[in-house]
């Protein structure tokens, strides 16, 4: 099964980086999920959760497609957030930054060490996804 989606540009078909397909799709998801937490979870939902904290876990499901989208765009390929260790550090440093260094410039912001964590998971699931997606694509191809 072939995970490259083909397009056309003038008269030859191009074929579409399935990295980068999975990066736009769950880009694209994050940004539906945090529209329906706005518009209907937290104002329907009683949920401390949806109110305070899944809006973190998605932070890091728009914010690593859209650096990873942005360096795809480099010439040297080999630059991505793509490893566990890579994923976890970037949510980490993210996560602590907001949560710790925002507030002591804008004061409207709180700190709040579950909000670090939430950045962190939402991380993880974007490695998750990652590589499941890769490891999936490596064992079709070798078939």
């Amino acid at each position: 099964m072939q995970f490259n989606v083909l397009y056309r540009r003038g008269n030859r078909p191009r074929v579409l980086n399935p990295f980068i397909l999975l990066n736009l799709v769950i880009f694209i998801v994050a940004v539906l999920l945090y529209v329906v937490n706005e518009n209907i979870l937290k104002p329907v939902a009683g949920y401390i959760f949806f109110k305070n904290h899944f809006n973190d876990l998605l932070a890091m499901l728009l914010f690593l497609p859209y650096s990873n989208l942005l360096l795809s765009l480099y010439k040297k390929k080999d630059i991505t957030l793509v490893s566990f260790w890579h994923t976890f550090g970037f949510s980490m440093l993210a996560g602590l930054s907001w949560e710790y260094v925002t507030p002591l410039y804008n004061t409207k912001s709180t700190s709040d060490p579950i909000d670090v964590g939430m950045y962190v998971a939402g991380g993880m699931i974007y490695w998750l996804l990652l590589y499941c997606f890769l490891t999936r694509k490596r064992v079709n191809s070798a078939k």
